[in-house]
């Protein structure tokens, strides 16, 4: 069975920028182990037959067509930091 740890825990607060409080943890911890433990049950099913429908269908296509919504410089004006004509944002998420 898969297990989640405090570990795991902190690492998706860090992710979700979230700040939980102690008894906090321990219940979602409790609640990602319940989650988890449903997956794994769900994972034990026979896969005989694979489900899935097809339909005859086709989705209907929109015509694009470029529209022009404001004036760019007013648009780059509301960015706090900016790089040539783009937003520059921190990043949020490392790669282990």
């Amino acid at each position: 069975m898969a297990k989640m740890t405090m570990g795991d825990l902190k690492r998706i607060e860090e992710i979700a920028r979230l700040q939980l409080e102690e008894r906090e943890n321990e219940e979602i911890l409790r609640d990602l182990e319940e989650i988890l433990k449903h997956f794994e049950r769900i994972s034990e099913l026979p896969d005989e037959k694979e489900m899935y429908y097809v339909y005859e269908k086709e989705s209907e296509k929109r015509p694009d067509s470029v529209e022009v919504r404001g004036n760019e410089d007013e648009i780059l004006s509301g960015f706090a930091r900016k790089q040539d004509r783009f937003e520059k944002v921190p990043k949020n998420l490392r790669i282990a």
